[in-house]
């Protein structure tokens, strides 16, 4: 069978069109990168020989999960934008990766004899983790033995515009991203967000939007990802709209200013899955503005779920207040919402 790629064949030429083209790079007392791993697969860190840059391989097992007609999706959904919150992806092609490297990345001695058959997908490199690692180690660093130390308004209001900023983007070319979690927002320079991972991504059609969408959350080839930032409306026959991406996002500010967990999957009395929000969690040193859109953005009723346009604009109402708490103008829009 001849070899496929999907790419624009410029950009890709000058990066690499197979592993052979990149050199690993070292980790402390390993020959390779591990930027993160999954059950299907891993992504490393590497460098070109073509062009001397580091880009981040994510290398998926050709008999997993994932199959050449969903990257081929992905691929053609996302190789061609451009915006600066959202991982560049320059292509994939397929490729062998040594069993002995997944050995020991999985710590698995009974995989086999035979070097693995690969995607890889070829995408611009976050070294700086995930929004979930950024949480973690300032909590670490920061904590002191009688409390947590909240992350400072601005950067969390930072956070929350770049999220928004890349949603309406994607939104206004119809695009819809149904796995938003805070393990596939990456942190490029400067704490600049980098959304990522987009298994679970659709262009949908005003006529089949629904359709669309269902296509994809319920194709065989995909599963959405963690309940806990999962939508409320993630159901068959349930009317979907890009406010989805609103709710997870939501869920990911509001886990970011609290001091435990403050959600937890239960059941109903139809045995349906909801989010419980514990407010009591939330540090209380944040502006109550920013609080009630958040409550907003994790509004159950899809109706009363605002838009990523309307976000950002009280978003911006809010830094006024915060800068200026005698603006008039900002505190009477903020009042009326």
């Amino acid at each position: 069978m001849a070899e496929r790629k999907i790419f624009n064949s410029k950009i890709l030429d000058e990066i690499g069109t197979s592993l052979s083209d990149f050199e690993e790079v070292k980790e402390g007392d390993k020959d390779y990168y591990i930027l993160g791993k999954g059950p299907s697969g891993f992504t490393e860190k590497m460098k070109s020989k073509r062009n001397s840059k580091f880009y981040a391989i994510k290398k998926l097992d050709k008999k997993g999960n994932c199959n050449y007609e969903s990257l081929e999706r992905q691929a053609q959904i996302y190789i061609d934008l451009d915006h600066p919150n959202l991982i560049k992806l320059y292509g994939f092609f397929e490729d062998k990766e040594k069993i002995d490297k997944y050995k020991c990345i999985y710590n698995d001695k009974e995989l086999g004899t035979e070097d693995k058959e690969v995607y890889c997908l070829v995408l611009e490199c976050a070294e700086n983790g995930s929004l979930e690692d950024y949480f973690k180690k300032y909590q670490e660093k920061n904590k002191t033995k009688k409390s947590f130390v909240p992350i400072p308004q601005n950067i969390i209001i930072q956070f929350l515009k770049q999220l928004l900023d890349a949603l309406k983007f994607l939104h206004s070319l119809n695009i819809t991203y149904l796995d938003i979690k805070p393990d596939s927002i990456l942190l490029g320079e400067n704490n600049t967000i980098k959304i990522s991972d987009f298994d679970l991504s659709v262009q949908v059609t005003d006529q089949n939007f629904n359709d669309d969408l269902e296509e994809i959350l319920y194709s065989d080839c995909t599963m959405a990802g963690r309940k806990d930032f999962i939508f409320p409306e993630n159901k068959k026959g349930t009317d979907y709209s890009f406010k989805a991406n609103i709710y997870s996002t939501g869920l990911i500010i509001l886990k970011l200013i609290s001091e435990k967990n403050p959600f937890e999957v239960i059941k109903d009395g139809n045995q349906q899955e909801i989010i419980k929000i514990n407010e009591g969690y939330i540090f209380k040193t944040y502006n109550k503005y920013l609080i009630k859109l958040i409550k907003k953005m994790i509004e159950a009723d899809i109706n009363l779920r605002p838009t990523s346009s309307q976000c950002l604009e009280e978003l911006e109402n809010i830094k006024k207040i915060i800068d200026n708490p005698k603006d008039k103008l900002a505190k009477k829009y903020l009042e009326n919402k």
